[in-house]
């Protein structure tokens, strides 16, 4: 299974009295930005993979939040944990993972402590992978179960031809493409995709979404509703990369299916890194029955997991109505 989701081994949780078994010095402290990719490639190494565009992003937006082990002797990054503040004063774990190396020593736990003392007033969110869910509900105080869970699914050599593309949707309205390079030229779009999102998170993203639009190799689709003067954003999608050369949609949001469909459509197809790509990820949420029949009937993509979705103080409001593909199987929906 290849997904970010909190997923560590147990004896990484309760072997703090390992540490004094190090023959070298640790240190753990506030990530900077250029060891994100450092901290990313560890994730990739063990088969647990995110965007380094969406990690960059939610680290711009809080680099707070943000913690990595280092190997003082080699200086190099060996683990990280996250936990950036996303919406509603919630602020959800992810990015962690130790180095094969270094676990079993309790350097993740403390990373995941590091994370839940500095914030200790927040709010925390986590995704579960089955096996783990008992430990966050119980000896880690996540317990308040949303009921939803990320469902994962991914595979080669998706069949896009199957999707329904931007020829069936409605005269009324238009697919525009969104890139770093004549992101000048669309504030005016910039502005309705962020009160979209809005519609979706039931709070204000903009900081986060300006930040991942800016980025050279994410791809960003908007659908503009054109019947009226205003022009409504009704639907957008991006995607990138991760560091295993897979497609990653998300977040793909949208009013309707039909919507939904054609910008993972066109998404997938919209650049050539993308469309010759035998590899797609695909995270989506449990209540989402349309994009679980697209990615299992139309593309042959396996669901390979479901993580339900814990919380510690109070579970936050969200729109699951026009979801489609998540965020980032780190930080959320």
């Amino acid at each position: 299974m290849a997904t970010t989701i909190m997923n560590l081994d147990d004896s990484d949780h309760h072997n703090d009295d390992h540490l004094n078994d190090l023959d070298f010095k640790l240190t753990i402290r506030p990530m900077k930005f250029d060891e994100i990719e450092s901290a990313v490639m560890i994730f990739s190494r063990a088969n647990l993979n995110d965007s380094l565009n969406v990690v960059q992003s939610y680290y711009q937006s809080d680099p707070s939040g943000f913690f990595v082990a280092i190997d003082e002797n080699e200086d190099k990054v060996i683990g990280s944990c996250a936990s950036p503040m996303t919406t509603h004063g919630t602020r959800i774990l992810g990015l962690y993972c130790v180095e094969k190396e270094y676990r079993n020593f309790g350097i993740g736990k403390k990373l995941f402590s590091k994370c839940l003392t500095t914030f200790s007033n927040d709010n925390f969110g986590l995704c579960a992978v089955p096996s783990k869910f008992k430990i966050y509900k119980d000896r880690a105080g996540f317990r308040q179960i949303e009921g939803r869970s990320i469902v994962i699914i991914e595979g080669k050599s998706p069949n896009i031809q199957s999707l329904r593309t931007a020829e069936k949707l409605d005269q009324k309205y238009r697919l525009i493409k969104l890139m770093a390079d004549n992101i000048d030229y669309h504030e005016s779009l910039i502005e309705k995709i962020i009160e979209f999102d809005k519609t979706v998170q039931l709070d204000n993203r903009s900081t986060l979404l300006r930040y991942m639009f800016a980025k050279t190799t994410t791809i960003t689709l908007a659908v503009l509703d054109t019947s009226n003067n205003d022009s409504k954003v009704v639907g957008y999608g991006c995607i990138q990369l991760d560091p295993i050369g897979r497609s990653m949609p998300g977040p793909l949001y949208a009013i309707d299916p039909l919507i939904g469909e054609v910008l993972l459509a066109e998404l997938i197809r919209s650049d050539g890194r993308f469309s010759s790509n035998d590899q797609l990820a695909y995270f989506t949420t449990d209540n989402s029955p349309e994009t679980i029949r697209w990615s299992k009937e139309l593309l042959g993509l396996q669901e390979s997991c479901r993580c339900e979705k814990l919380f510690t103080k109070f579970i936050p409001p969200f729109n699951y109505d026009y979801l489609y593909c998540c965020h980032s199987p780190d930080f959320g929906c």
